[in-house]
């Protein structure tokens, strides 16, 4: 698994850092640590990318369970593809050809 830091402070909960988009990429789970209303703790929660939380009594069993399943396969196991791939450019930029289509249709007529 992949930790995923921020701060603990609103201020900050706009920011989402692009190691987030690293750790997406690379396809493995992340615990996401800071505060909890962070854009990126919401994306990793939303996409059941791993783990969001400060609590330790959900950080703990977390660990145990990743330990316990790498222990037969010397690695815990991928995410999801789905949510791998909803975040890669690829698709992000079909979104946006989406809507720029859209756009130029709506101004044509």
């Amino acid at each position: 698994m992949l930790l995923e830091c921020h701060w603990q402070d609103p201020a900050g909960d706009g920011v989402i850092p692009g190691k987030l988009f690293e750790y997406i990429g690379a396809r493995r789970p992340i615990l996401s640590l800071g505060s909890i209303t962070a854009e990126a703790s919401i994306i990793v929660r939303d996409n059941d990318l791993g783990l969001a939380t400060n609590d330790p009594e959900q950080i703990k069993p977390k660990l145990l369970e990743w330990l316990a399943q790498k222990k037969p396969n010397g690695r815990v196991p991928d995410i999801g593809h789905a949510a791998d791939e909803k975040f890669q450019r690829q698709s992000q930029f079909r979104k946006i050809d989406e809507l720029m289509r859209k756009v130029v249709d709506s101004a044509r007529s």
